[in-house]
């Protein structure tokens, strides 16, 4: 098998996992209430859930009173409605609402340039992220072997990693930088919703 077929069957699986589980910020396997199940069984609905449960995230960390706020929209205003426009609605109102609470993106474009090692689970064991004459570019590796290569930008505190096979685009809501620690919530795989990186120091 070619470098290439392995890195595009592997990237396929990873995909079929993570439909599996569904998208949102929570883990579609256990939703229990019937707007978790509208958004659970709608694309759309589940990018506005992984986006507002990123900048929950942020905006928690800096304001712990956020929490009683965000169970009140949960129980309140979520779970009673009835259908998708209604969910599109309170979602859009409470992430503008979040946004403003979660403060400006903790990063740029230059602090994530280099190598990053993830400290919890992930489909690649490293990647990298460089700009070349304006070109965004990533590549990844998975048992010292080459994993996936491509295009990324930071848009709206969003990563995006864009494979070139077309096979996988992945999604980064970027919570935290401190010092080495990347902290970021995958916006794909709610059984890692919270994906810590460490910068790799560079070379002297």
């Amino acid at each position: 098998m070619s470098q290439r077929a392995w890195r595009t069957g592997l990237l396929a699986t990873v995909l079929l996992a993570v439909t599996a589980a569904g998208a949102a910020g929570f883990d579609c396997r256990k939703a229990s209430t019937a707007a978790e199940h509208t958004i659970c069984a709608n694309p759309a609905l589940n990018t506005l859930d992984a986006r507002l449960s990123a900048l929950y995230t942020r905006a928690e960390a800096r304001d712990k009173t956020v929490a009683a706020a965000q169970r009140a929209w949960l129980s309140g205003t979520r779970d009673k409605c009835a259908g998708k426009e209604c969910l599109e609605k309170a979602y859009a109102a409470r992430i503008e609402q979040l946004r403003a609470q979660a403060g400006p993106c903790p990063v740029t474009e230059a602090s994530l340039l280099g190598g990053w090692i993830p400290q919890t689970p992930f489909d690649f064991d490293d990647f990298t992220l460089t700009i070349d004459d304006g070109q965004r570019d990533f590549n990844a590796h998975l048992h010292d072997s080459p994993a996936a290569f491509g295009t990324w930008k930071l848009v709206d505190c969003r990563l995006d990693l864009n494979d070139s096979a077309g096979v996988m685009n992945e999604s980064f809501e970027i919570m935290a930088l401190n010092h080495d620690r990347l902290k970021t919530r995958s916006m794909q795989d709610p059984d890692t919703p919270v994906l810590v990186l460490r910068k790799v120091p560079a070379a002297k």
